[in-house]
């Protein structure tokens, strides 16, 4: 079930799915990859239910369960941020 889908520059559409986590839609090539991340606790295993992208081009994404992810413009480096009651949490997801 694909969630949302946001458009950023380089001719690329990311994509937000339940359970199939982050895809890539290259225009150019007419195809789909995956951006892997480890998993911790969403049910569905890789829920991705929002994205912004900011102005340095990264990515925030919002998760089932993963609390929030920001992605580096290079889709390569991962940080997770969950916010435990009392408590903000910061944890590197790169998989």
């Amino acid at each position: 079930m694909v969630y949302l889908n946001q458009k950023i520059n380089k001719g690329k559409i990311i994509v937000g799915t339940r359970g199939g986590g982050l895809n890539v839609f290259d225009q150019k090539k007419q195809s789909f990859s995956q951006i892997k991340y480890n998993i911790i606790k969403d049910q569905f295993g890789g829920s991705v239910r929002s994205i912004a992208e900011d102005s340095d081009g990264s990515l925030w994404l919002g998760t089932w369960g993963d609390g929030l992810i920001h992605l580096d413009k290079s889709f390569r480096k991962f940080k997770g941020i969950l916010l435990i009651p009392n408590r903000l949490t910061v944890f590197p997801m790169t998989k």
